[in-house]
């Protein structure tokens, strides 16, 4: 491994280290890039298959009805941004939730701890390194692999829709690729934000643990939630937990509500413009997200701290 390029820590030389780090994790954990590259080539080969599908079918006698602009509604839009993101977002979650989670302890586990310990590496650029990755990188690589995919199921789809009398164009005038792709971005940043104290929850937990980290981070939670549901009759915990799970999606946009329509009949909606989805302004006004963002910086400052001083072993 060249560690040559590894410099002492300082306020020219932080970036560089840092970069390094985040180069050494994409190096060792390839999970990262590999787990939505599968995604990809699954849902690449599947379109190609129902698009050949398609084409070996008698399509001569189809009508397809209704003008261009009724046969994608707005809603129909909106769905496309949910095929083509959700799944890949679940991906991303379960990727960084694992590496989150192991990052530090794999360090103890196979004592690696001691080597990284002896290069001129500060222990808070090792775990804001591991947080980026977590928090960042791995979403930050399954939108850039979504967006990929989903121009390739664009042009197999366009081929279906040409055999059916469809302008071969059809899909990349009337679903505004360049709106998903701003969507998806802005969504990338109200994500890392918002989750951030949830991968710095798993990096001290994976920094403490010495077995089981995954049983370590849910346990404590999961306890404190029976007493005040149980004990104390209230929900304020299970809100709270809810609250940072789902609620990026209530502070960051606006598809619940009109723009869904009544019933969630998404194909029903007429139109969805991109203003009618993002809300940034009261992202960024939100105290939860500020809240969530000070209790993460405090977890990071447990984290160096206990990878510091807890024993190697």
């Amino acid at each position: 491994m060249n560690t040559a390029v590894v410099t002492k820590s300082g306020a020219g030389n932080w970036l560089q280290n840092l970069r390094w780090l985040i180069r050494r994790e994409l190096w060792e954990h390839r999970a990262i890039y590999l787990a939505p590259g599968v995604l990809s080539a699954i849902v690449v080969i599947l379109t190609l298959l129902e698009v050949l599908r398609v084409v070996t079918v008698n399509v001569s006698g189809v009508n397809v009805e209704g003008p261009p602009d009724e046969l994608v509604r707005g809603g129909a839009r909106l769905m496309v941004y949910a095929a083509f993101a959700v799944p890949f977002a679940m991906i991303a979650a379960f990727v960084s939730l694992y590496y989150a989670l192991d990052a530090l302890y794999a360090d103890r586990r196979d004592r690696s701890l001691l080597f990284w310990k002896s290069l001129p590496i500060s222990d808070l650029e090792t775990v804001a390194a591991k947080l980026v990755i977590a928090a960042v990188v791995v979403p930050g690589i399954a939108v850039a692999i979504s967006i990929v995919t989903q121009l390739f199921a664009f042009a197999g789809t366009s081929i279906g829709l040409a055999t059916r009398g469809l302008p071969f164009g059809f899909l990349w005038t009337h679903i505004p690729l360049i709106s998903n792709v701003t969507f998806l971005l802005y969504m990338l940043i109200a994500m890392s934000l918002w989750y951030l104290p949830i991968w710095a929850w798993c990096l001290l937990v994976s920094a403490w643990a010495r077995r089981a980290p995954f049983l370590w981070a849910i346990a404590p939670i999961a306890a404190v939630w029976f007493v005040d549901y149980q004990v104390f009759g209230t929900h304020r915990i299970g809100q709270l937990l809810l609250t940072r799970l789902a609620g990026v999606f209530q502070s960051a946009t606006n598809i619940s509500g009109e723009i869904v329509g009544a019933g969630g009949a998404f194909a029903n909606v007429d139109f969805v413009r991109l203003s009618d989805l993002i809300t940034p302004a009261r992202l960024f006004a939100s105290g939860q997200l500020w809240g969530g963002i000070a209790v993460a910086a405090g977890l990071v400052a447990a984290t160096v701290w206990v990878r510091r001083y807890r024993e190697a072993n």
